[in-house]
């Protein structure tokens, strides 16, 4: 297996009075290409070593072989945006294509956007004499992404095979010889495309001591759609393999909270961080 990897990314950044932004645009694809081959054969006369040949072995010869492609190219772009340091915005999207998808469907659009709050930077909280909380900020945050983990390449086009493949032998007679024939190994499900996860979040984040102890709690809320699952065939329908698509959607909501603590002892420097949720 060999491949490689090609990114670009230009960031601009511009502070002006109390306005700060920060831009990045880019560009990725990625290629990988496998190969494997594979020769077997049963029946050697005994287990020693000097029998451990091809030459020695009598049956159920097998060759094997093949290769797979892998293409990503993927465009993405960000902006941060602070107002002093008070008011924060970010936003970014991404616009994937694969080759484990038809032409047809190899693209996806995955925007997010995320708003934040810093309310210890405020007037009125300098006012409130509250000096032993170093960091108090609300955020809130929606975005999708994308996922193609599929274990099979080409999986939106059906296939043919050769060789005996689980329950299905490909062989047959004709003339007194015999031969090896083919047959529809994977249904291929042309519509195939992007899973996507879409995450709602909702959090507060707040520091004692000069950030000596923070703590996190988020509620989030995420729902995948267009699950990219195998679908059940009957055995009498001849296929060996059961094909992909997508079917299904799943949502998982809950709360997490994590408690940083950090400290110093002299030149010794350590942290302990304890983290719960509950679904």
């Amino acid at each position: 297996t060999n491949g490689w990897v090609w990114e670009n990314t230009l960031t601009y950044s511009k502070t002006l009075a109390d306005h700060s932004l920060t831009a990045l645009l880019g560009y990725t694809s990625e290629y990988t290409k496998a190969s494997y081959q594979s020769e077997s054969k049963q029946g050697t006369p005994n287990n020693t070593p000097e029998m451990q040949t091809f030459n020695a072995a009598t049956s159920q010869p097998l060759v094997s072989g093949g290769y797979t492609v892998n293409t990503m190219i993927s465009w993405l772009g960000r902006i941060n945006y602070s107002f002093r340091d008070k008011y924060l915005l970010t936003a970014s999207v991404r616009r994937d294509g694969s080759s484990k998808f038809s032409p047809d469907y190899q693209w996806g659009t995955f925007p997010s956007f995320s708003l934040g709050w810093r309310i210890n930077n405020e007037e009125f909280f300098k006012n409130l004499g509250a000096d032993f909380i170093s960091n108090l900020k609300l955020r809130a945050g929606w975005g999708q992404i994308g996922n193609l983990s599929l274990p099979v390449n080409y999986a939106y086009v059906s296939q043919v095979a050769s060789t005996p493949t689980g329950y299905i032998d490909n062989r047959y007679i004709f003339g007194g010889v015999v031969s090896n024939g083919y047959s529809v190994s994977t249904i291929g499900t042309p519509n195939l495309t992007w899973e996507t996860t879409q995450q709602t979040n909702f959090g507060v984040e707040i520091a004692f001591l000069k950030n000596t102890l923070s703590v996190a709690a988020d509620y989030y809320i995420k729902n995948t759609n267009n699950m990219l699952l195998q679908v059940p065939t009957v055995m009498y329908a001849g296929y060996p393999s059961t094909p992909y698509t997508n079917a299904g959607s799943v949502q998982n909501k809950g709360i997490e909270i994590v408690v940083n603590w950090k400290g110093k002892s002299g030149d010794f420097n350590y942290g302990v961080s304890v983290n719960g949720s509950m679904f």
